[in-house]
């Protein structure tokens, strides 16, 4: 009797403890999931009717906000440069932060210790403190007002952080393959390409995405290193949406904007989402 009653117990703890984790889960969803309805239902919204119910649903959906956006605001111009900066940096970012990672990995050398505490230092540097040094440096360089100034850029500060964590992926891979692969007379080219690379691909995968939604969505930097409107990357442009050319911001025409510019990254999270999991599970905190 009393080995029945402690069961129950323990069976009711237990069904209390996971309806507060549901709880808890559902209050994150509700919380991560509101500003995007939100942003739905402000670009559908007039914007007297916006100021007047912002919570409310549109009554008469603007559906034209959409196309003005995207035709009259020159968003497609927006969505080329986020696009251009974010691929173009996402490429340089994880191949330099794969050759870092696997020298870190699976090479000694002098200072080795040294230079690893630069790379974790630079974690604890706020990146407001950067921005000035790095307006200065693209117009030293003769990349101000450049696209590939930003390239540069994000390239080289994404570095640190993929590479703390890729290093720990590629500790993880038995040394019997790249041993194996060096008998067969591959060079360390060939091992760090044909076997490195294939097999830190969850954690590229993880990195990169990381690394996209970053650039994606900065808005500091493009602001600071364009000289005009044409440089402007989506997240720029989303704040700089007007009705007319009087200056007055319209903040569902922002909000359609916004929205035009979250739509690509969420495709691209959907699909690469199982990436993300592998990544962060496949010894990201091994080495440490």
């Amino acid at each position: 009797m009393q080995l029945n009653s402690s069961y129950e117990l323990s069976l009711l703890r237990y069904r209390i403890a996971r309806i507060l984790v549901y709880v808890a889960l559902l209050l994150w969803l509700a919380i991560a999931v509101y500003p995007f309805i939100w942003v739905v239902l402000s670009s559908l919204k007039k914007i007297d009717e916006y100021f007047l119910n912002p919570l409310a649903l549109p009554t008469d959906p603007q559906w034209w906000h959409f196309p003005y956006a995207w035709t009259k605001m020159r968003f497609q111009r927006y969505l080329f440069n986020s696009a251009f900066v974010s691929i173009a940096s996402l490429i340089g970012s994880l191949w330099l932060s794969s050759m870092v990672a696997f020298v870190f990995a699976r090479f000694n050398f002098r200072f080795k210790g040294v230079l690893w505490g630069f790379i974790l230092f630079s974690f604890l540097l706020p990146g407001t403190t950067a921005l000035f040094p790095l307006v200065v440096f693209a117009q030293k360089v003769g990349l101000y007002g450049s696209l590939w100034a930003l390239v540069l850029i994000y390239s080289a500060q994404s570095v640190p952080w993929n590479t703390f964590f890729l290093r720990s992926a590629m500790e993880g891979i038995p040394r019997e393959l790249e041993e194996a692969a060096v008998i067969d007379g591959a060079s360390t080219w060939q091992v760090f390409w044909r076997i490195m690379i294939p097999l830190s691909g969850p954690a590229l995968a993880t990195m990169g995405i990381f690394s996209f939604l970053y650039t994606w969505g900065d808005f500091m930097l493009p602001i600071m290193l364009a000289k005009s409107d044409e440089l402007f990357t989506i997240a720029v442009g989303a704040l700089f949406l007007t009705i007319s050319g009087k200056g007055t911001t319209d903040p569902t025409l922002v909000a359609s904007g916004l929205l035009i510019s979250v739509v690509p990254v969420l495709i691209i999270y959907i699909f690469l989402q199982r990436y993300v999991v592998k990544g962060l599970t496949a010894g990201a905190l091994k080495g440490i």
